[in-house]
């Protein structure tokens, strides 16, 4: 499966902006392996595709 953007989030760490996806647990970043580049797993979503 792939996932789809569904949202913006900010990288409650150092700001980087991602397209985004939900998993059960937790929003995840697209083109990584679903954490910031500084390491952060923690987004604060910008926009919402509903």
């Amino acid at each position: 499966m792939t996932a789809e953007t569904e949202a913006l989030g900010r990288c409650t760490e150092c700001g980087q902006v991602y397209a985004v996806y939900r998993t059960t647990e937790s929003w995840r970043a697209l083109g990584t392996d679903g954490d910031c580049r500084c390491g952060n797993a923690e987004f604060e979503i910008l926009s919402d595709r509903d």
